[in-house]
């Protein structure tokens, strides 16, 4: 058990905010830069996609009132 607690740290995966939670209709903010803060916010997209079983997700669905947009394509790469 104390390896999967430990295989757990690298990922987080969020909860998934749905309609009619008022989070969802906060305008998002644009990204002006690509800096280590995104790419964890990406990681966690990442994760979060494959835990949920999802094929393309938004930050704002968990959350995070930022323009960010994964999209999983038909070759399993993620953009």
């Amino acid at each position: 058990m104390l390896y999967y607690a430990n295989f757990l740290e690298f990922f987080m995966i969020r909860d998934l905010v749905a309609y009619p939670d008022q989070r969802i209709t906060v305008i998002s903010s644009v990204v002006r830069f690509f800096d280590e803060e995104l790419c964890k916010l990406l990681e966690d997209m990442k994760d979060t996609m494959n835990e949920h079983k999802v094929d393309g997700l938004i930050a704002i669905q968990i959350a995070v009132p930022a323009r960010v947009i994964l999209d999983m394509v038909a070759v399993c790469t993620y953009l």
